[in-house]
């Protein structure tokens, strides 16, 4: 494995600092690493950065400090309701909350939170919860300018073992399959995040292995993310991640390198 490319630190809602995830993603042998900050949402709860520039001044500081040892990026993780960043070397465009009239669900919260949510403003029809989503996820790319999709399907972070909804169901890929060609319409690299596995939520990773499929048919290229928010966390399972990758089609994972996008087998 190359890299890791979405780590949040001690400047949004992670636990380590910047050095410290990256002195992880030494310790796994990779050789690029990138940092990817929560942006600040108005709403986030206090998840997004509320000190951008520190933020920025310091991740450069690390690429100088640690060039000819690892290379650094300075990314971001861009959210679909956030201003628009600029000043950094990639981004990763999510979509984490969706807007309810005057008022917003945040899909990754707690399920809780969400179902209740869902029955507040949706009248407990969680497929109209998930259109409402993918609607807002199919526009990532022309709202964040994104580099890389983030964890496509998060609607789904609470649905283990279908407890609202039916990921089989035909009504609820169908959603899911427009959403996918709005979204590749404008970025062609799409994240296989193992987040919710690791945090205890999931017993599979982002996306289903059925929107992996459909990404693959399409032309669409992946890449390996941990999402993680400790540096015990940099790198999660990616080894697991790349047999679902071979399994679904996918013949080798893009990484990032001075310059831009690299290429490396999965074979």
């Amino acid at each position: 494995m190359r890299g890791d490319y979405h780590l949040h630190t001690t400047f949004c809602d992670g636990k380590c600092t910047p050095e410290e995830m990256i002195r992880a993603a030494i310790s796994r042998g990779y050789e690029s690493v990138g940092l990817s900050g929560h942006s600040y949402v108005r709403f986030d709860g206090g998840f997004g950065m509320t000190a951008p520039e520190a933020y920025r001044a310091e991740v450069r500081a690390l690429k100088e400090k640690y060039r000819g040892t690892i290379d650094v990026f300075l990314g971001i993780e861009q959210d679909a309701l956030s201003e628009r960043a600029k000043g950094y070397d990639y981004i990763i465009g999510s979509a984490h909350t969706i807007m309810c009239g005057d008022g917003y669900i945040t899909v990754d919260y707690t399920p809780e939170y969400v179902a209740e949510g869902v029955r507040k403003y949706f009248g407990g029809d969680w497929l109209k919860y998930t259109r409402a989503y993918y609607e807002l996820a199919a526009e990532i790319p022309q709202r964040t300018g994104a580099d890389i999709i983030g964890h496509f399907d998060l609607v789904a972070k609470f649905n283990e073992g279908g407890r609202f909804f039916d990921e089989e169901s035909f009504e609820y890929k169908a959603v899911v399959y427009e959403a996918i060609k709005g979204a590749a319409a404008g970025c062609r690299i799409f994240e296989i995040n193992s987040g919710a596995v690791n945090s205890g939520y999931r017993s599979r990773v982002y996306p289903a292995v059925f929107i992996l499929k459909a990404l693959r048919e399409l032309g669409c290229r992946i890449i390996l993310s941990s999402d993680a928010h400790d540096a015990g966390s940099v790198g999660f399972i990616f080894g697991e991640m790349a047999e679902l990758a071979r399994e679904c089609g996918f013949k080798s994972a893009v990484y990032l390198k001075p310059g831009g996008f690299g290429e490396y087998s999965l074979i």
